[in-house]
């Protein structure tokens, strides 16, 4: 599993390189940017399975790395690094798509592996569901959705063009 450590502080580097040899499954490979710019392109390239984003990334951090991404309607599994917790950062790290929140120095090698293998996993869950809301919304024949009170809380452009109403009017 192809992960990439974005952080401008090399020791951090050589701490999760030594975490992630200890992981059980031993089959990570750790790549390593050092600024935000670097980060940034990387992220755009999307050759990793897994990012892991230091809050503090010179004059950025890790949440304007996040919005970054989120602006762009990238997809990532990323996990947000912190030296400290912060309740607000945390808040607003899962709110821009972060999978974890870890807090430097309380991490462990189980711990880090967990996090990279849930992060991956849900964001192939995701991506699943977006691809399935993707043929659902372009399927010729109508689809909406229905809650359990009878109420319309979907409709796909099938629909739109079979009752000629649009989804907001429906809704």
């Amino acid at each position: 599993m192809k992960v990439l450590l974005i952080d401008d502080d090399e020791d951090e580097f050589v701490l999760n390189s030594d975490l992630l040899q200890e992981a059980r499954s031993g089959s990570f490979q750790l790549d390593w940017a050092d600024t935000y710019e670097e980060a940034l392109a990387a992220l755009i390239q999307g050759r990793h399975d897994a990012y892991l984003l230091d809050y503090r990334l010179g004059s950025h951090t890790g949440i304007d790395l996040l919005k970054e991404v989120r602006d762009r309607g990238l997809h990532r599994a990323m996990i947000l690094l912190t030296g400290q917790g912060d309740d607000a950062v945390d808040q607003t790290a899962m709110e821009l798509g972060a999978s974890d929140y870890l807090i430097k120095g309380e991490v462990s090698a189980v711990t880090l592996e967990r996090a990279i293998r849930y992060a991956v996993e849900k964001e192939k869950s995701q991506e699943r569901s977006r691809f399935q809301a993707e043929i659902l919304q372009n399927v010729h024949d109508a689809v909406f959705y229905v809650d359990r009170g009878g109420r319309i809380e979907g409709w796909n452009e099938g629909a739109t063009r079979i009752f000629g109403l649009s989804a907001q009017d429906v809704i």
